[in-house]
């Protein structure tokens, strides 16, 4: 099949294409931001900074954990122990104080 609308190529007086496509604009001037040396040392601040966060939040988890575990054990048999100790007089339920 032939190429009934070839590519246009316009050229200016001072050698710059114009691009004919709708809506290509293409700004004249510095880079982008993210393309410049201090744009990608910003990203990369921004993720080891992340990283720092998430490697401590993940170490405060494992050191709390034990500890958390410990106590629902200790309060596990806490209970069990508080029951066993007060059927002896009875249920707690019907117990009161005056």
């Amino acid at each position: 099949m032939e190429n009934l609308h070839p590519p246009i190529i316009d050229m200016t007086p001072d050698g710059q294409f114009v691009d004919h496509r709708p809506f290509a604009f293409r700004p004249q001037g510095a880079p982008s931001a993210g393309i410049t040396l201090s744009g990608i040392l910003v990203r990369l601040a921004g993720l080891s900074i992340g990283l720092a966060i998430a490697a401590f939040l993940v170490s405060m988890a494992v050191i709390i954990l034990p500890f958390i575990m410990l106590a629902g054990v200790i309060g596990y048999f806490a209970l069990r122990h508080q029951l066993r100790r007060g059927m002896t007089k009875g249920p707690i339920i019907f117990r009161y104080h005056r």
